[in-house]
């Protein structure tokens, strides 16, 4: 849960801080913004079921940690890039990953949550948007203030990093019993 908790402060400076930076920092106004935004949404709509198709199949924990990867790329881009083209390029990396871990991440609480708890578990899972929200603009404007604003996405690179190496470990040390629970919850439904 840490790493979820992590991945969703990281994802949020989106939505906190990227306007802001973007003005204040490589005069791309607010409308710009939007276009980057609806780059996003637009990707979304148009490879969500490709992707999702594309990706079954594969350990979620490994996918998990490719996720990370195109965070780590998409967000750590723009620490260094200055060019609205590049921006673009960092929000394409960014939803990639994004389309993967929607599925990836609601099956897996799915699967390892006993039965009568999955509620219990896709409820907890959800508090890692309100847990980024409360901490995510705090230290944001912490490091911009105190430091090179581009620390912000700098970081947030190096935390998807963290966190990639931090699922790829936890593959290696429960993938095979992953594995045989997500086989055994397929068979219960196909008995069912």
């Amino acid at each position: 849960m840490a790493l979820v908790n992590l991945i969703a402060i990281v994802y949020m400076q989106m939505n906190n801080i990227l306007s802001f930076f973007l003005r204040g920092f490589h005069h791309i106004y607010p409308h710009v913004y939007g276009f980057i935004l609806s780059l996003n949404a637009v990707l979304v709509v148009l490879f969500q079921f490709w992707m999702t198709r594309k990706r079954s199949g594969y350990p979620p924990l490994l996918v998990i940690m490719v996720v990370n990867t195109f965070y780590s790329i998409g967000f750590g881009m723009c620490s260094f890039v200055s060019s609205l083209e590049l921006f673009l390029l960092a929000m394409g990396i960014i939803t990639a990953g994004e389309m993967i871990n929607t599925t990836v991440c609601q099956s897996l609480m799915v699967t390892i949550a006993p039965e009568e708890m999955q509620e219990r578990y896709i409820a907890v899972f959800g508090l890692r948007w309100r847990i980024a929200m409360a901490i995510g603009p705090l230290a944001d404007v912490w490091v911009i203030d105190n430091t090179d604003p581009n620390w912000v996405w700098c970081v947030g690179g190096i935390i998807c990093i963290v966190a990639a190496l931090g699922y790829l470990m936890l593959h290696a040390r429960i993938g095979e019993r992953f594995k045989n629970l997500i086989q055994q919850k397929d068979q219960v439904q196909i008995v069912e």
